[in-house]
């Protein structure tokens, strides 16, 4: 994608973790029939702006949870490190956590400045390794500087929204 813009500007993006078994954030896999799966995002821009931990990285949706106590929410921080990433064959008990996404979230001059900064991660950590749609273009990324980013739990929280400004 191509396009001119002037600096300062706004970079707004909407990650979503594909999910099998919908509202419950998991998919058939390793084993198990609900197991929560993972995301990943990385970016280079043509005028040198990367992903990375300066980023802002907001969660909106965080599922499967089992244990609503393992949740945590304070100062806008969404937390979920405690809750528990194994799969299950039994998804009857699973929750989908949600928060509204604010309307206006895409808009220039979106007051962002509460949400916690994203959580960078590893090429180990995101499994992209043996990925040939990363594998190819690994330069256009990692050789920019880019780092995968999202949230702070890569495997529970499934709908995340980034902000940047670039200036």
């Amino acid at each position: 994608m191509r396009f001119k813009v002037k600096k300062p500007y706004d970079i707004a993006v909407k990650l979503i973790d594909w999910e099998e078994n919908l509202g419950l954030g998991s998919e058939n896999n390793r084993g198990k029939k609900f197991h929560p799966g993972d995301g990943g995002f990385i970016a280079s821009f043509s005028d040198g702006t990367v992903t990375d931990n300066q980023w802002s990285a907001q969660t909106f949706y965080i599922s499967p949870i089992y244990d609503l106590s393992c949740l945590t929410e304070e100062n806008n921080i969404r937390g979920s490190a405690t809750c528990t990433m194994e799969g299950s064959d039994d998804g009857e008990n699973g929750y989908g956590i949600h928060w509204s996404v604010p309307d206006d979230w895409l808009s220039q001059g979106y007051d962002y400045s509460t949400w916690p900064k994203a959580t960078t991660y590893t090429e180990e950590e995101i499994g992209v390794n043996n990925k040939k749609s990363y594998m190819n273009f690994k330069e256009k990324f990692a050789g920019e500087g880019a780092e995968f980013i999202w949230s702070s739990n890569v495997v529970l929280d499934n709908e995340v929204l980034l902000r940047y400004r670039v200036k």
